[in-house]
C-alpha cells in the first residue's frame, strides 16, 4: 500500500502532467492562430481597401493585423487600418476576414455560417434595425445616437414620428442600390477609435434624416440643413 507521502507526489505529477498537455495545447492553438494573422499581413496587398465611410481615404499607416478566434478550422483575423475621414484626419476601422489551411497555403474564405446568428429586429423609439445577431452591441449604440436625431428634426419639420419610422437593414453582402440597406461594418470598417465612432453613428444619424426627409416629402436641401444643424457627418 502507497504511503501518504508517495500518493502526494503522485498526484502531483499527474497534475504537472496534465498541465503541461493542456500548455502544450494553448502554444499549438496560438501558434496555429498566429501563423493566419502572418499570413494575412503578408498577403495585405491582395486585399481591396474598404471605404468605412463616405469621403474617407487611407492613410500611409501600416494597418494592425490580429487573430481574435478560431472556429474549428478557420481562423478570425482582424485588420485595423487608419483613414481620413470627412470631419478627422484620423479615424480606425477594423474589417473582419476569414483564413483556413490548404494543401496550398492559408486561403480567404467566407466567414462561417454560425459567425454572424440570426437576423433580428431591434426597435427604439423612432428607428428599427434589422440585423444579423452579432452586430447587437453596435445597433443599440447606433439606436441610442439616431433616436434623438429623429426626434429633434421632426421637433423641426413638425411631423407625426409614430407614423413615420425610420428603418434600417444591415445585411452580410452587398445587394445593390436598395435604400438603407447597408453591409454590416465588420466587413467595410468597424469603428476602433473615438473619433471612428463618432464619425460612424453620425453618418447613420444623416442618413436617417434623409430617410425622415424623404418621407416627409422634403428636399434633399432641407435635409442637408437638417443635417448641418445638428452637425452630423457630411461628406
Amino acid at each position: 500500500m502507497l504511503k501518504p507521502r508517495a500518493v502526494l507526489f503522485t498526484l502531483i505529477g499527474l497534475i504537472l502532467l496534465i498541465a503541461g498537455a493542456a500548455a502544450a495545447r494553448m502554444i499549438t492553438a496560438a501558434n496555429y492562430m498566429t501563423a493566419a494573422a502572418d499570413h494575412a499581413m503578408d498577403h495585405l496587398d491582395e486585399l481591396p481597401i474598404p471605404q468605412p465611410l463616405p469621403a474617407s481615404t487611407p492613410l500611409a499607416v501600416t494597418p494592425d493585423v490580429i487573430a481574435v478566434a478560431r472556429y474549428g478550422e478557420a481562423v478570425e483575423v482582424q485588420i485595423t487600418r487608419h483613414y481620413r475621414t470627412a470631419r478627422r484626419p484620423e479615424a480606425a476601422f477594423a474589417v473582419t476576414y476569414f483564413y483556413q489551411p490548404t494543401t496550398a497555403g492559408w486561403q480567404l474564405i467566407p466567414a462561417p455560417d454560425t459567425f454572424w446568428g440570426e437576423m433580428q429586429t431591434t426597435a427604439g423609439k423612432h428607428v428599427s434595425v434589422i440585423h444579423p445577431q452579432r452586430d447587437q452591441k453596435l445597433v443599440d449604440n447606433l439606436i441610442k445616437a439616431v433616436d434623438p436625431v429623429i426626434e429633434s428634426a421632426c421637433t423641426r419639420w413638425e411631423c407625426q414620428i409614430k407614423s413615420m419610422p425610420v428603418t434600417f437593414r444591415f445585411v452580410t453582402e452587398s445587394t445593390g442600390a436598395e435604400s438603407h440597406t447597408y453591409v454590416v461594418p465588420r466587413l467595410t470598417g468597424v469603428p476602433m477609435s473615438r473619433e471612428a465612432n463618432d464619425d460612424y453613428l453620425a453618418y447613420l444619424a444623416a442618413e436617417a434624416i434623409r430617410l425622415l426627409a424623404g418621407q416627409l416629402g422634403k428636399s434633399a436641401d432641407a435635409a442637408r440643413a437638417e443635417i448641418q444643424r445638428q452637425a452630423l457627418y457630411l461628406p
